[in-house]
């Protein structure tokens, strides 16, 4: 196993990623220039292989990137790929790659490019031999001098490290601390014991005096429980009678509710029927007003054609004349008449309008505050804690806030709408005053007509009249349609509040999106999808929830889609998706019972859509009652729901109780759904209408076409066609004011809804401030004040309502004989006047007859439609009146049962503090059964004892235990457990003894094994030593000797290789040899005799010193070798030939290791197998694979570099290695800092 591959990026001057040629398994060896980076290449696989570098600080990470020219590098790897073919790391594989990578806030290392951890990596190194504990496979500057300098007590350390003894040194430190904790122990038991002898003999004493009072601490015992439990067995049957009555009025109060739901739900009902009977009533009235004037001008047509028939034929065309401008002037003077009443009707009515206003504002202030008490008087009782109290009431405090910030801006926009409306309304105004002056001013037909046109008229005529029916079904449907859309409106807004805004706006934004992009997949909400029956919407809604808005589509890809437009969409909400293709439920197992009917089954859909309502409906069943959907739901594993909305959730929760139909999801779900399909149907109707009029239109003006060329100058001005421009200004007057009307009507209620909802806000922050939860003296006064008041005052509204509404009926009434009447009288009395001018003598008699019949059956058909149309509304009428009286029958009757929820309420509240005090009794009662232990024995003959009887002997019981107060109770318990102590502690003290021998033979164990490892270890490193040195220096010997205390162990002195100790050669040791005699390792060397006694250390030259820390370096690693060496510079300070005998013994070692080498030097080129030269350029380092021939030039370039720098420092210097080392002193004190 070696080195085969490094790879470098980041790393100090190395900026770039460098990727360095394979190295051989051999010799290899890197030179270069001075700071070029050489060093920096041994510091980074010291770095990756953990050697330095293991803990970094943040500044130290930073200061190992590198920092050149240009953005400095925010992170740096170091990685070195092995050649695993020997499989020394046990991997598998041939190849081993470890990386190691640091930034400014990591450092982080890779085995074969996976995540690892120091610890591994440690491991991982130690299994294929580098041995933390000798760690000179890699020997960097510094470390050789560090050698020649160390002191004899030094290298005895060293030579420890490699022996490994510091696991033996760290085994008896934990040996020596677990023996003086055993010896502390030991003394502790040894007084423990003592403790407990005295207090056994103590004991002995107490137990005769403890005998007696137990047996009268039993007779108390067993009368106490006697009394206790009399007492619980009347408590539990108080409580047992409380809930009995609970459960009746539970039962009643949920009667009541149900009773009350079903009165409300007839109620609205009723009142929706009422709007549906007033809104056609109007639609009767206006079609009656319609109708009443067509048959008005049909009445006025046929006396007009009788007398222009007797005109005609007596010839008294100027007495027509004469009638007809005495008519006008009749009917302008019932004109101003009929304005002047108007004007001074309509003060009355806005002054009634304002007194029902307030009268109703009035109203339902006292009402909300009647709410607000009864609210606050019902959740009295309703929480268990102040803590829940205040959680719920803050929870519906949020809530309001945002209905009201919701209403309030429901407001803003419909004021803006009237506003429009308004501006509309004074246009519609000025255009019909200009059309009536048109009209007014407008000249009648020509004087000469011929037969042609009189056909094309008839025509014409009969068109506009079909025409003018269409016009009538418009203004119908115009009107069905707008109030079908306020319902949905209305509607929309319930729904939607019953729901968070951000779904809501979910909800919007996707149809919005499809709409725009016009995509094809989207089927709808899941309320739009479906019907339910009536009988089970509540259970459905239950299980449903909010689910029943996820919004179904074809797809993933549409919902993908709309996703992503909604990404863009500022406030798009949250909606939830269900894609059909992506939708697997599975089918589940239903019970075969009638008592559970699967939901799914009873929800209409289109088959395709089954996949959706399976994934909500289909683990839901629908039981009779609560018993027996706990039952199916545990048996089946599904959710089961009862009719009435109480809920088995298939994990065992319960839940349920009153539900709100007003508020209900899925009701008002369906009913939106409802009434959007009769507003389509609506639109549908209108649009048919208006292809009908289109048509008609087109008919008219053909018919027109043919006398177009007779009326060139009479066509626009002619009464038919001012009259319909004028009508249909009218109709837009009328449409536009019955709009407006509905919106004021709506903006009122909004208002009001926001007046309510302000009230309970501040009746729920008033209670929230309040200290108590019940209502207090004056609030229970305040609700009564409030029934009588709000009786007096629905007295009050319903009669100005009933004024103001007969004074609505004769305003309307004036203003339909203004419009459709006076106004079109005076119209045709002018056309008719200009007309009759202009005929002069000319002879319509024929003309005038034709006329004269056509005109008497469109009366006889006005009539008959009039009668028609009188006995509807005289049917919608009595409806009407009838409706009104069941919905003040059910008002009373929801008022009533509404109070009697109240007092249920109230009453059931009662019951519960009763039951919470009987709770509390029969747990204080429990709790001192508990508190008397196990009853002893023979307590059954008190059961038959009575009360009175049973305290006096309590009392006398305790009379006598009161003289064994001294006693102490726990005498037997007390001397059982001090003998058991006692004998525990015997027991641990022979463990404690055992322990501390096997500790103490371990500690023994430990010594040997230590000294024979340190024994065995210095002979052969002693042995390496002699060898390596001899083929270093040939002509001479070194020897290793270890130097001893000539005083006893432990009195021996730490010196520095002095005579002072006594010097054992490695052959004179025997396994008798104590280590702790030890007091260093000294060294004798000689270089030109083999017999010579030698000299030490310190009586050597400095390179003398380096080949003789070499040796000793070589030594170490041959005890313990490693696959590859790491050497950096280790022959600066070497003589040339000493260079030259380290070069062969690398070059021999290479044979069986890798090694890896930086010098100065051209002696390790000799055998080298490969060469790098590392350049420095644009501060950043690169290295790469060179030929023997450029590095030998790199050598020489330095040597002649280093010579021309020492003699421009010091000229009167020749030597030139002193200068070599004088050149490397700043990159090793770099390095080393």
């Amino acid at each position: 196993m070696f080195i085969k591959q490094i790879i470098i990026q980041g790393f100090k001057s190395y900026k770039d990623q460098t990727v360095i040629e394979p190295f051989s398994s051999r010799h290899n060896v890197i030179v270069g220039r001075n700071g070029s980076g050489k060093s920096n290449f041994f510091w980074a696989v010291r770095f990756v292989l953990n050697d330095a570098y293991s803990v970094m600080s943040r500044e130290e990470r930073q200061s190992l990137l590198h920092e050149g020219s240009g953005p400095a590098a925010m992170s740096a790897f170091v990685e070195v790929i092995f050649d695993n073919a020997d499989h020394r790391f046990p991997t598998g594989r041939d190849e081993v790659v470890l990386r190691r990578t640091i930034g400014l806030k990591k450092d982080e290392f890779a085995l074969d490019k996976k995540s690892a951890t120091k610890t591994e990596v440690m491991n991982f190194l130690e299994s294929a031999g580098f041995s933390a504990a000798n760690p000179y496979y890699i020997v960097p500057q510094g470390r050789i001098t560090a050698l020649c300098n160390a002191k004899d007590t030094d290298r005895l350390m060293l030579l420890k490290e490699v022996a490994g003894t510091g696991v033996y040194e760290t085994r008896r430190t934990e040996s020596l601390k677990i023996m003086a904790d055993t010896d502390l122990k030991r003394q502790k038991i040894d007084e423990l014991m003592q403790f407990i002898d005295d207090r056994l003999a103590e004991l002995e004493e107490e137990k005769a005096e403890l005998t007696e009072f137990t047996r009268l601490d039993k007779d108390r015992r067993c009368i106490e429980h006697a009394i206790y439990d009399r007492e619980l067995r009347q408590v539990t049957g108080e409580l047992d009678a409380l809930e009995g009555s609970r459960q009746a009025q539970v039962h009643e109060s949920h009667t009541a509710s149900e009773a009350a739901r079903a009165t409300d739900a007839d109620l609205d009902a009723a009142v929706r029927l009422l709007q549906d009977l007033e809104r056609q009533l109007d639609l009767l009235r206006i079609d009656r007003d319609a109708r009443d004037l067509v048959h008005a001008q049909r009445v006025q047509k046929v006396t007009e054609l009788e007398l222009a028939l007797r005109d005609a034929e007596q010839g008294q065309t100027a007495e027509r004349v004469a009638t007809l401008e005495a008519e006008l002037v009749t009917t302008r003077a019932e004109t101003d008449s009929t304005r002047a009443e108007i004007h001074a009707l309509e003060p009355h009515v806005q002054d009634l309008t304002l007194q029902e206003r307030t009268l109703q504002r009035d109203h339902e202030d006292k009402e909300s505050r009647r709410r607000v008490l009864l609210g606050k008087q019902g959740r009295a009782g309703q929480f268990a804690s102040a803590q829940d109290r205040q959680a719920w009431m803050t929870h519906e405090m949020d809530q309001l806030a945002q209905v009201l910030a919701r209403e309030r801006r429901e407001a803003a926009e419909m004021q803006h709408e009237l506003a429009t409306i308004d501006a509309q309304v004074v246009e519609a105004e000025r255009d019909a005053a200009k059309l009536q002056a048109q009209s007014e001013a407008a000249q009648a037909s020509s004087r000469q007509l011929r037969e042609a046109l009189m056909k094309a008229n008839e025509r014409r005529d009969k068109l506009a009249d079909d025409r003018k029916d269409l016009w009538r079904q418009e203004s119908r449907a115009d009107s069905t349609l707008e109030n079908i859309k306020d319902q949905l409106s209305a509607l929309e807004r319930t729904l939607y509040s019953s729901v968070d805004r951000s779904t809501s706006n979910g909800l919007q934004t996707v149809r919005d999106i499809v709409a725009r992009l016009q995509l094809t997949g989207y089927h709808g909400a899941l309320y739009e999808l479906m019907d339910v029956p009536e009988e089970y919407r509540t259970a459905v809604e239950v299980i449903g929830g909010t689910s029943i808005f996820h919004v179904v589509v074809e797809d993933d890809a549409v919902a993908s889609r709309i996703l992503d437009e909604m990404k863009h969409v500022r406030s798009a909400g949250r909606v939830t998706l269900m894609p059909l293709n992506r939708l697997r439920p599975k089918d589940s197992a239903y019970p075969d019972s009638s008592n559970a009917i699967a939901m799914l089954d009873q929800i209409q859909f289109d088959p395709k859509f089954r996949p959706a309502f399976q994934q909500v409906y289909g683990k839901a069943i629908i039981c009779p009652d609560l018993p027996t959907a706990a039952q199916f739901s545990k048996a089946s594993s599904l959710d089961a729901v009862t009719i009435a909305g109480d809920r088995v959730d298939r994990k065992g929760a319960l839940s349920g109780g009153y539900l709100d139909t007003r508020k209900s999801r899925l009701e008002a779900a369906l009913q939106y759904k409802a009434v959007k399909a009769q507003l389509q149907q609506a639109e549908r109707d209108a649009q048919a209408i208006k292809q009908k009029i289109r048509a008609t239109d087109q008919q008219v003006t053909q018919a027109v076409a043919r006398v177009q060329e007779l009326q060139l100058q009479q066509q626009h001005a002619h009464d038919e066609s001012a009259m319909a421009d004028w009508q249909a200004t009218k109709k837009t007057q009328a449409r536009l004011a019955t709009t407006r009307a509905d919106l004021q009507a709506q903006l009122h209620r909004l208002e009001q809804d926001i007046h309510d909802h302000d009230a309970k806000l501040a009746g729920l922050r008033d209670e929230m401030q309040a200290a108590s939860s019940a209502l207090s003296d004056e609030e229970r006064q305040e609700l009564v004040h409030l029934e009588r008041e709000i009786s007096e005052n629905r007295r009050q509204w319903q009669r100005v309502s009933q004024a103001l509404s007969e004074r609505k009926r004769q305003l309307e009434s004036l203003q339909v004989k203004l419009d459709h009447n006076l106004i079109l009288r005076a119209i045709g009395l002018q056309q008719d006047l200009v007309a009759a001018q202009e005929a002069a003598l000319v002879n319509q008699a024929d003309q005038v007859q034709r006329d004269l019949a056509r005109a008497r059956e469109q009366v006889a058909a006005a009539h008959r439609e009039l009668q028609q149309v009188g006995q509807q509304i005289d049917a919608a009428t009595t409806q009407i009146t009838k409706a009104q009286q069941r919905i003040d029958a059910l008002k009373q009757a929801l008022a009533e049962r509404r109070r009697t929820i109240d007092e249920q309420e109230l009453a059931l509240s009662r019951l519960l503090q009763q039951r919470r005090m009987f709770l509390e009794r029969r747990a204080e009662v429990q709790r001192n059964i508990r508190e008397l232990g196990v009853v002893p024995e023979g307590f059954r003959r008190y059961e038959d004892t009575d009360l009175a009887t049973l305290v006096r002997t309590l009392k006398r019981t305790n009379d006598q235990l009161k003289q064994f107060a001294h006693v102490n109770k726990k005498a037997f318990e007390q001397y059982t457990n001090f003998a058991t102590q006692k004998e525990q502690l015997e027991a641990r003290k022979s463990e404690l003894d055992e322990s501390d021998q096997s500790i103490r033979n371990l500690i023994a164990t430990l010594d040997h094994r230590k000294d024979e490892a340190i024994r065995r270890t210095f002979q052969q490193v002693a042995k390496n030593f002699e060898r390596v040195f001899e083929e270093l220096a040939p002509a001479g010997r070194g020897r290793l000797i270890i130097v001893r205390d000539s005083a006893p162990a432990g009195a021996g002195n730490s010196g520095n290789g002095d005579d002072d100790g006594m010097d054992v050669d490695a052959s004179d040791l025997d396994e008798e040899d104590q280590v702790a005699t030890y007091r260093g390792i000294s060294i004798q060397v000689s270089f030109n005799s083999k017999v010579d006694e030698g000299l030490k250390m310190q009586q050597l030259s400095g390179g003398q010193k380096s080949l003789v820390a070499l040796a000793l370096i070589f030594a170490i690693q041959q005890c313990d070798p490693a696959p590859f060496y790491l050497f950096d510079e280790i022959d600066a300070n070497l003589d040339a030939q000493y260079r030259t005998a380290v070069a062969n013994l690398l070059h021999r070692l290479s044979d069986h290791a890798q090694f890896i080498t930086t010098t100065f030097r051209p002696e390790l080129l000799v055998h080298a197998d490969k060469f790098y030269g590392v350049t420095f350029h644009n501060k950043a380092s690169k290295i790469q694979a060179i030929a023997k021939e450029e590095a030998v030039g790199f050598i020489e370039l330095g040597a002649q570099e280093t010579v021309v720098a020492a003699a421009a420092a010091a000229p009167q210097e020749e030597v030139v290695e002193p200068a070599v080392e004088a050149t490397l002193e700043p990159e090793v004190e770099l390095m080393e800092r």
